[in-house]
């Protein structure tokens, strides 16, 4: 028994088979690459973007740092003022 769909498919070269399937291979290793790409590009500017946060939170710390040595001295200033005030001589 043949069956009519059968009998009217084309015989298809096995080595177009291989061949058509290397190129679909190709494609979809170039669309691999394409997607690999544009994640390296979103990683590399999340990374500058984190960068730059940290460049600014060491910045704000150093002023924080700044700010409390100057506040030390000025109350070290004003405990050695009371101290002199205060001691007998």
């Amino acid at each position: 028994m043949v069956f009519p769909a059968l009998a009217a498919a084309p015989i298809v070269d096995p080595l177009d088979l291989q061949d058509r399937m290397l190129r679909l291979e190709r494609s979809l290793s170039g669309r691999k690459e394409l997607d690999l790409l544009a994640k390296i590009t979103q990683l590399e500017s999340r990374e500058r973007e984190l960068l730059g946060q940290l460049e600014q939170r060491t910045h704000d710390i150093e002023q924080l740092k700044k700010s409390q040595r100057e506040i030390t001295v000025d109350l070290d200033k004003r405990i050695q003022a009371l101290e002199q005030k205060m001691s007998p001589g």
